[in-house]
């Protein structure tokens, strides 16, 4: 079972990670098998999506430019499978949701690494 650290909605994780805290589980239905999900606040991070990044921006580009707003909890520039390139996005999760919300406002539409960057709420995988 695979998930994903860096998402905006309810991950579902191993049991086994997870079977002695059953206080923040709930039950959820979803084809065949029953999951876990964790329901607790310690998920609730905004994941912030942000697109149209230079090739050449780097893991700390992104954590020196969203650390002015406030503490970088985790951040993620994805690679192509195929050719190990960058793939022009990346993921940004702050510690404190009023700082995400500021960051979004305030780099919406703006030029940066001689590009202009797309911030916004990331969406599930579908």
């Amino acid at each position: 079972m695979r998930h994903s650290s860096h998402c905006s909605w309810i991950p579902t994780l191993p049991l086994r990670s997870i079977a002695n805290d059953r206080s923040s589980l709930q039950a959820v239905k979803g084809g065949s098998m029953r999951k876990w999900v964790r329901t607790t606040s310690r998920f609730s991070f905004l994941t912030i999506f942000i697109g149209n990044l230079s090739w050449d921006t780097e893991r700390e580009d992104l954590i020196h430019l969203f650390g002015q707003y406030g503490e970088v909890k985790k951040c993620s520039l994805p690679l192509d499978r195929e050719s190990g390139r960058k793939r022009g996005f990346g993921f940004v999760d702050l510690a404190n949701g009023d700082d995400e919300t500021n960051a979004i406002n305030d780099l919406q539409d703006v030029e940066w690494m001689g590009r202009n960057i797309t911030v916004r709420k990331a969406e599930p995988r579908r």
